[in-house]
């Protein structure tokens, strides 16, 4: 299976609880999202764009002169479709800024998917397996205290 994750922030506890619970086998394929990954792969008769984040939208849908930065702090249009038949699967924004009715879940919507859920501020953290799009979720340090 092909997994991806958003960045971990330190916040290990969470990121091995997530292994356990994903059943993670040297046969699976785990992306964090962090910078400097930027990846294409197919699963699950998917095609998927992975990086930690986006660079501002060309209109003729190239992203070859973007500096590197953009995609560390880059935010994506969420209401946009992009490019018709690619998945872009981001990091960096937890999903409770983009939509707060979503704080600590995966957004999925208009071929994005947005897996930080915010861990690091006390939320999920977030992992979707690419081939099925099932979501998991480890509870908050701060919520199972």
């Amino acid at each position: 299976m092909i997994y991806a994750m958003a960045d971990l922030h330190g916040c290990a506890k969470q990121y091995f609880e997530m292994l356990r619970l994903i059943r993670f086998s040297k046969e699976d394929t785990l992306y964090i999202l962090s910078a400097p990954l930027i990846e294409e792969i197919d699963a699950g008769g998917r095609h998927f764009h992975l990086s930690h984040a986006l660079p501002e939208w060309d209109e003729a849908g190239l992203w070859k002169e973007a500096p590197w930065s953009e995609y560390l702090w880059g935010e994506p249009d969420y209401d946009k479709v992009y490019r018709e038949g690619t998945w872009f699967v981001t990091g960096h924004i937890p999903t409770g800024m983009i939509d707060p009715e979503m704080d600590g879940r995966i957004i999925q919507k208009n071929n994005h998917i947005a897996i930080d859920c915010g861990a690091v501020f006390g939320e999920n953290l977030g992992c979707i397996c690419l081939d099925t799009m099932e979501e998991y979720y480890t509870t908050s340090l701060s919520k199972a205290d």
